[in-house]
């Protein structure tokens, strides 16, 4: 991609049980509104059947996504169910406000990522949406790295990817934003770049997917009661699930 930030396949990765995500279904980014008209006909390209975004509308309102040529576009804020403060701003305002900064530690940012897998609407569409095979899917918000992440985490936890390779790929934004540093990054830094809080925040933290991990476990024992619970899928219906999306 020419602009568009923090694309990648999410194809690639090794299940438990021996197979491999198949490439060309599942894609994740940042916001569509940085992609050149090149990125668009890549984008198009692709075929995709579905895209979800997961930003606010105070974020999709400043950035407007692209119209993508045969794909239904489905916009669910993900922080629905999270703190005022966090629910009120779009992220680039909780990375430059330093009053908001100071409230906020790596730990209150974990539990925020905890939240989002929980009676959470579009990530019930994003799962609904793999499980019913409505691909190739790119789901995104502004950067594609935190609400991206636990969606993208989600996924393949539905797949049978062991954590410690959804770590890896959850990780790979950061040696991104090191080479191509995105809008809101450099837009943070220009404000705020010596804050601490904003330093940890502005990347990805090993502490931050670990906490999803440890509230579903802790929630549900096991990821397949999870996807029962919170998504109404069966054993049966998750190795279909599995069976069309790896190799």
């Amino acid at each position: 991609m020419e602009q568009l930030s923090n694309f990648r396949d999410m194809g690639g990765l090794p299940t438990l049980d021996g197979h491999v995500v198949k490439e060309g279904l599942l894609f994740r980014c940042g916001a569509l509104a940085d992609a050149t008209p090149q990125d668009i006909v890549t984008l198009e390209e692709l075929h995709l059947t579905t895209i979800i975004d997961y930003r606010d509308d105070i974020e999709a309102e400043k950035q407007p996504s692209p119209t993508i040529k045969n794909a239904t576009m489905i916009r669910i804020p993900a922080r629905q169910n999270t703190s005022d403060a966090m629910k009120s701003m779009s992220m680039e305002q909780v990375f430059s406000n330093q009053a908001v900064l100071d409230k906020i530690s790596p730990a209150l940012f974990a539990d925020f990522y905890a939240e989002l897998p929980f009676d959470n609407e579009v990530y019930r569409v994003l799962i609904q949406k793999v499980a019913t095979k409505q691909v190739p899917l790119l789901h995104h918000c502004s950067a594609g790295k935190d609400r991206t992440g636990v969606g993208a985490a989600l996924i393949y936890l539905l797949l049978g990817v062991d954590e410690a390779e959804i770590m890896e790929e959850y990780l790979r934004t950061n040696a991104y934003i090191a080479q191509h540093p995105p809008h809101w990054y450099t837009f943070a830094m220009s404000h705020l770049g010596d804050h601490p809080t904003l330093k940890a925040l502005a990347g990805c933290d090993p502490l931050f997917l670990t906490s999803v991990f440890e509230a579903l476990k802790t929630r549900y024992g096991t990821y397949e009661a999870y996807f029962l619970a919170e998504h109404q899928l069966d054993m049966a219906q998750i190795s279909d699930i599995r069976h069309f999306y790896t190799k």
